[in-house]
């Protein structure tokens, strides 16, 4: 049986900025379901937005593209997605320096990025582990 675990002392740090979470909850159970509800809803929309970042590189539709990377990181930046924000941040570089070619492997990062996310904000959200609090 796996323990509740706290995620400063199990977890990657460099995925997820945990203080940037704390905002959200006040660690309540009404707190907690505000947080869950977040987290929820950007591993739904997040998932959308990187099917629409693959079809504007599929389709080589530049403004889509751009608009769908804007979209993901903003929604990164406010749950701490450090890492997927990394990537994005990248990705948007690429697009506008014209680099196509290497759009597709920092695509491809980004989209381990996510797993890796979804799997630490689904532990989160099952109580498996808890946000590192600050003293």
């Amino acid at each position: 049986m796996e323990d509740r675990l706290t995620v400063n002392e199990n977890a990657d740090e460099a995925e997820i900025d945990w203080k940037l979470l704390e905002v959200f909850s006040d660690g309540s159970a009404a707190g907690n379901v505000q947080l869950h509800y977040i987290l929820n809803l950007f591993i739904e929309t997040s998932r959308t937005t990187l099917v629409e970042i693959r079809t504007g590189m599929d389709t080589g539709d530049d403004i889509f593209l751009a608009k769908a990377l804007h979209r993901l990181r903003g929604s990164c930046l406010t749950v701490g997605a450090m890492s997927m924000t990394q990537s994005v941040l990248l990705m948007e570089t690429q697009l506008r320096e014209r680099k196509m070619v290497e759009l597709t492997g920092l695509r491809d990062e980004l989209e381990k990025a996510f797993d890796r996310t979804c799997v630490l904000f689904e532990r989160l959200i099952d109580g498996r582990i808890t946000p590192h609090q600050s003293a």
